[in-house]
């Protein structure tokens, strides 16, 4: 939940990661392990949102989630992409209300829109000829090192 940034808006970011990624890990594991988690959506929920406003990571527990739902991967990229719609609308206020938002933060991110662009369009050109088995096999390294590098960089630099 994006309102998770004024409980957590004096932390700094690697005690956030060093201390949501055992939690984390634990709900994903549980996760996996079971079939269809559907009841577990609202932890998954809490821990992406606290994430989400604690260190902008709040991808991993979401995708995690829905990589086990057994869906297609049409209906894995709608349910994500309207998921993080949704997310950003609720957390753009918040985030310009706690000054989240400068100048600075502003360029930085308009510098990086023409490559992501480019990568959104080849992703979709990829993801027409990519087999359901490959698509989930990437999905799942891509959260494994990202869980990886926020809990070591986390670790490190407390």
């Amino acid at each position: 939940m994006p309102g998770n940034t004024c409980v957590f808006g004096e932390w700094d970011c690697c005690r956030c990661r060093a201390w949501l990624a055992f939690p984390l890990a634990r709900q994903s594991w549980w996760c996996w392990t079971q079939n269809h988690c559907e009841s577990s959506s609202v932890p998954v929920g809490f821990v992406s949102g606290t994430l989400g406003a604690s260190t902008g990571l709040s991808g991993p527990p979401v995708i995690f989630f829905y990589t086990n739902q057994s869906l297609d991967i049409r209906e894995f990229r709608a349910n994500i992409v309207a998921h993080f719609q949704i997310m950003n609308i609720v957390a753009i206020p918040i985030y310009i209300y706690s000054g989240l938002f400068t100048d600075e933060t502003l360029l930085l991110s308009a510098q990086l829109l023409p490559a992501t662009f480019v990568g959104v369009i080849g992703g979709i050109v990829i993801n027409r000829w990519m087999k359901e088995a490959l698509f989930r096999l990437i999905a799942l390294g891509l959260i494994l090192t990202a869980g990886l590098i926020a809990m070591v960089s986390g670790i490190v630099e407390l």
